[in-house]
């Protein structure tokens, strides 16, 4: 008899805010803030985050617009594109704000970014910055672990 697939339940609303609004301020968790904000309000999957292009982000005064590449599952690919909109009402929320905290941050521990290449940075733990190494698959994979983590929350196993 085969044993029943535990799927892991998606955080809540309530989650996200709780973690975005957490002080955590290393480079391991603004990483996964901006990951998890990218990841929740553009509704994107683990391989469509890896895929992420730093061209694909343009700041303006209402957020950042964000494209990115979608593959369905007949091989067609679109490129859908949405707006991480700045809520100047909750600012601790803000997921805007997140992600432009985290490029900041990256500027600052690798110099000026370039026009085009990955979005994710492995992070330096010796002085909370970020190294010229990308983040791969299996790390970005991890973050809803490490998210759940946070929380507490029983790990179940994480299906890629």
């Amino acid at each position: 008899m085969a044993c029943p697939v535990q799927v892991a339940k998606p955080f809540t609303k309530a989650e996200i805010d709780c973690f975005l609004a957490a002080d955590l301020p290393t480079a391991y968790w603004m990483i996964r803030k901006a990951a998890v904000c990218i990841s929740f309000d553009g509704g994107l999957r683990g391989a469509e985050l890896c895929g992420l292009d730093l061209a694909n982000f343009e700041k303006t005064a209402k957020g950042f617009i964000v494209k990115y590449t979608a593959a369905k599952q007949d091989g067609e690919t679109t490129t859908p594109t949405f707006l991480l909109l700045i809520n100047r009402g909750s600012p601790q929320h803000c997921m805007a704000k997140k992600v432009g905290n985290y490029f900041e941050k990256l500027k600052l521990s690798l110099g000026e970014l370039p026009q085009s290449g990955p979005v994710f940075y492995g992070n330096n733990t010796e002085n909370s910055g970020y190294v010229k190494q990308p983040m791969g698959q299996h790390y970005l994979s991890q973050i809803g672990k490490n998210v759940a983590d946070f929380f507490g929350l029983q790990c179940i196993r994480v299906h890629r």
